[in-house]
């Protein structure tokens, strides 16, 4: 233990200037943070970027940028000033044991990099008013993140370089890796292929052991050549890993199983207009997106039926068939009555090619989940923060340009994602008069904000969740004059409805005859062009 704190003691001598400019960094952060909260800050802040307020607005996130470079001039000259790559290390003849050595470094990180930014969160989460205590869990969740993430990659960088010259040789050729990985999957990325379950999960646990060996590797053999095998064996699982894909029939049967009778998300029926085509098509790459119209309607009284994915089976009367992956979809979420939408897929275009002109047996199922309005609250627009049930803190944005009784909308904040919340409230075209606008001066508006998905925390310096809240009906555009931009008023109501998932199930929509449409001339050009 003696030898550990001597080594700890020399490092934060040796390391004094980088560990001011490391704390300066946060506490800047610190102090300038609750500025991304302020109500200007949420809708105005790229338009004055050149004002000072733009500035305070905008220095927050150059900071979040400016935290994980102060710990890469840290971890540098902490693990270069034993340096493990060569011949020639010094520390070798002294009486040192590694993982003496090795435990100082990390004792090293936990005082001046760790403790600094816990502290720094629990400051943020208390400006915000939030309970640090509350958030404890997601916050050390979240130091486990950026271990991963950050942290342990750069020690694991320094350990395999001899200085900090070679060592930000390494970080950009990293960064230059991990941009060949987004081209490539920009390039090659096919929705037909099948991904991992819990690829996310599993590509952070790989990255964490595999750094840490290095660093283990490098400490113990000092084999630079072996660290560095495992390091490039990092990036090609990452890369594979990133590639991404559908996810696999195995894995949404048990997250969404299809065999739940007393569960009714919604009902699908094909919806064939008179005087339209049968469906629309759009041309990408090599493949061809095909739109269906659906007739939707069954969803129970108080629920909303969510549609996550699609799967698609297409049969011809000659034999050929073909079913797609699992697909993400964006349709709207479904209310109680009936209502249109666009079943939206895609297939390749070989596939499209040999089955055009052909009546088709279609199968179409949804996976689809199903939430229930638990809790309903109301209230009046003012100048205070409101608590909002699952979306935690809430203000009224308030612009420059506006008269003072006028509100440019609505921004929330919470320590995590919230939950999903409808957001209900009325537009107003008319000058207000510091009470409710009057009704026929009012337009409807409408806003989904948060997740079904319970995160106990999400990854990021910041621990506190900010948004504006982007009511439907703002803005009111006419070829006549220019767009002009309703307001909400002091006073006026705002509805926030709070759903909870109830079940996930599949449903199967049927139909026979459907014929896939005929690219037109100019489709035919883009995709070919491609």
């Amino acid at each position: 233990m003696k030898q550990i704190l001597h080594i700890f003691v020399k490092d934060a001598r040796h390391q004094w200037l980088e560990i001011l400019i490391s704390l300066v960094v946060t506490a800047a952060l610190v102090f300038t943070c609750p500025s991304r909260w302020h109500a200007g800050a949420m809708m105005y802040g790229s338009a004055v970027s050149f004002s000072a307020f733009g500035l305070v607005s905008d220095l927050p996130n150059l900071l979040v940028f400016l935290v994980p470079l102060s710990w890469w001039l840290l971890i540098s000259p902490l693990i270069h000033d034993e340096k493990l790559v060569g011949d020639r290390q010094f520390w070798v003849t002294r009486p040192y044991e590694w993982k003496k050595l090795l435990a100082a470094k990390v004792l090293f990180l936990i005082v001046f990099l760790y403790t600094p930014l816990l502290l720094a969160q629990c400051l943020m989460l208390a400006e915000a008013g939030f309970s640090p205590f509350s958030s404890f869990r997601g916050i050390l969740y979240d130091s486990l993140l950026i271990t991963c993430v950050l942290a342990l990659p750069l020690v694991a960088l320094a350990t395999v370089t001899r200085n900090f010259a070679r060592m930000t040789l390494a970080v950009l050729g990293g960064i230059v890796c991990l941009i060949a990985i987004v081209l490539l999957l920009a390039t090659y990325h096919s929705p037909d292929r099948t991904a991992l379950p819990h690829q996310g999960e599993i590509t952070v646990f790989i990255a964490f052991f595999v750094c840490l060996a290095v660093i283990i590797v490098q400490y113990w053999r000092r084999s630079a050549r072996v660290s560095w095998v495992l390091l490039a064996l990092l990036v090609v699982l990452f890369g594979a890993f990133s590639m991404g894909g559908a996810p696999d029939n195995a894995q949404m049967d048990r997250d969404y199983p299809g065999n739940q009778q007393k569960v009714v998300a919604a009902q699908f029926a094909y919806q064939e207009k008179e005087g339209t085509a049968a469906s629309a098509l759009v041309a990408q790459r090599d493949r061809v997106g095909i739109s269906i119209p659906v007739l939707v309607s069954g969803v129970p009284d108080g629920t909303v039926t969510i549609p996550d994915f699609l799967k698609v089976t297409l049969q011809s009367s000659g034999g050929t068939r073909w079913t797609s992956a699992w697909q993400s979809i964006s349709m709207n979420k479904f209310f109680p009555g009936e209502r249109v939408a666009s079943a939206q897929f895609t297939m390749p275009r070989v596939v499209y090619d040999e089955l055009i002109g052909k009546p088709l047996s279609v199968q179409i199922t949804f996976a689809l989940s199903q939430a229930r309005a638990e809790k309903v609250e109301r209230f009046n627009l003012g100048q205070d923060d409101f608590a909002a049930s699952g979306l935690r803190i809430c203000t009224a944005i308030r612009g420059f340009a506006e008269p003072p009784d006028e509100i440019g909308g609505i921004a929330c904040r919470a320590p995590l994602e919230p939950e999903l919340t409808l957001v209900n409230s009325a537009w107003s075209s008319a000058p207000c008069s510091g009470t409710s606008p009057k009704t026929d001066d009012s337009v409807q508006s409408a806003a989904w904000i948060g997740s079904l998905e319970k995160a106990s925390m999400e990854f990021g310096i910041v621990p506190v969740w900010s948004s504006a809240v982007n009511l439907s009906n703002q803005f009111v555009t006419g070829s006549d004059g220019p767009t002009k931009v309703r307001h909400l008023c002091a006073g006026t109501p705002v509805t926030f409805t709070k759903y909870t998932l109830m079940a996930r199930t599949q449903t199967t929509l049927g139909m026979n005859g459907f014929q896939l449409p005929r690219l037109n001339a100019g489709q035919l050009r883009v995709i070919t062009s491609e």
